[in-house]
Parts: C-alpha cells; sequence; structure tokens
C-alpha cells in the first residue's frame, strides 16, 4: 500500500515538473513599437495614411526686375518688381504696356498668355472704370482695385483673356497738378496670391541697378 502511494506521489511530481517546464518553455511575447516608413496611424479604428519621409517646402525661385532693363520703357516707368524667375519682361510699344509673360504655353489656354501688364496714364484723378472699386494702399500709395470682364478691344489684343475675369488695380504713383498713374492688369490665369506678392514687392523709386 505504502509503495503503491510512493508511485502516485511520484507520478504527480514528474507531472508538476513536466508542466512547470512546458510554461518556462512557451514562446515569448513583448509589446514594443512597430516601424512602417511607409504609414502612420492616429490611433484605433484610425485609416492609414502614407506620409512621404523628410518632405521639404521650397518657395518659388524669383528675381527683381528693374523697369532700366527695358531702355524703351523706362522713360516712361519707374519701378522695380520681384517676378517669379520663369517670367520674362517686355514692352510693347504700340500699346506702351510692359508685359510679364511666363514664355512657356498656358495650361489652361493652351497659348502664351501674360501674366500682368503695366499701362500708364495721366489725370487729375483715377480713371473713370465701370464697376465697383475697393480703396487700398499699394507701398503707401493711393490705390484702386477693380474686378473686370474683359471688353472687346482688350480681347482683340489678347485673345486668350476674352470674356475671362481679370482684376485691375491702379496706383497714384506721381501727385501734383497732373498725377501719373500705374495701372497693373492681373491675368485671369494668375493666382491672387502670386499678384499680391507682385504687388507686395513693387518699389515706386528704387535704388539704382547694380551692374
Amino acid at each position: 500500500m505504502k509503495q503503491t502511494s510512493f508511485y502516485r506521489a511520484l507520478v504527480a511530481f514528474a507531472a508538476l515538473v513536466l508542466v512547470v517546464g512546458l510554461w518556462f518553455a512557451r514562446p515569448k511575447t513583448t509589446i514594443a513599437p512597430t516601424h512602417n516608413n511607409n504609414t502612420t496611424t492616429a490611433g484605433t479604428n484610425q485609416a492609414v495614411t502614407n506620409v512621404p519621409a523628410n518632405t521639404n517646402t521650397h518657395s518659388v525661385a524669383a528675381i527683381t526686375f528693374y523697369t532700366d532693363d527695358l531702355p524703351d520703357a523706362a522713360q516712361f516707368f519707374h519701378f522695380s518688381a520681384t517676378l517669379p524667375q520663369t517670367w520674362t519682361a517686355d514692352y510693347n510699344a504700340d500699346q506702351q504696356w510692359i508685359v510679364f509673360a511666363d514664355p512657356k504655353p498656358d495650361p489652361v489656354y493652351g497659348a502664351w498668355a501674360p501674366q500682368v501688364l503695366v499701362q500708364r496714364y495721366m489725370g487729375t484723378a483715377f480713371a473713370a472704370v465701370s464697376g465697383p472699386a475697393t480703396n487700398l494702399k499699394v507701398q503707401s500709395k493711393s490705390a484702386k482695385s477693380y474686378t473686370l470682364t474683359t471688353d472687346a478691344a482688350l480681347a482683340e489684343v489678347i485673345p486668350v483673356w476674352k470674356n475671362k475675369t481679370y482684376q485691375r488695380v491702379d496706383v497714384e504713383v506721381s501727385s501734383g497738378t497732373a498725377k501719373i498713374y500705374d495701372s497693373f492688369l492681373r491675368g485671369p490665369n494668375v493666382s491672387p496670391t502670386v499678384f499680391q506678392s507682385f504687388l507686395d514687392s513693387l518699389n515706386f523709386t528704387p535704388t539704382p541697378k547694380q551692374s
């Protein structure tokens, strides 16, 4: 009887050793950060969003334009401005315009399209323009802004502007008995942000250009 009890106790001890051994021999798990360079999650049940690594934002390269760059225009206009590096500047003697343009075909209109036109006129007050005007300051000078639709005369010169809306800003650049006004026309394909940056960069008493 004692021998039987001894064997039973031995078997029970062996079973206990086996169970303990299996417990310590089980595969281990750990809670640690996971890394995925292509995705990130904001939390439980959140959609996975692709996030590019080391994304940098670069401003558009710019150049400074002086009216002295265009000798034919310099006798009428006197200012400097900062332009996107892709723009060119030309003087149209027939229209007496300075034309700022991007030489490559416009992606919307499929043809060359001026970005900004600059005209000049003289008078005792701002020109009479149909439509409401917004009073503003451009480099501390009095100015008026208009939103207009291209008329037939302008469309004949710039066909790609036909039936398009554009912005016109007239700036009083010289006061006195005969005031001088520079008129800046923003093309329909130029964003208000780009045009505002252009206006903000204007200097009507520029330091002479360094050769």
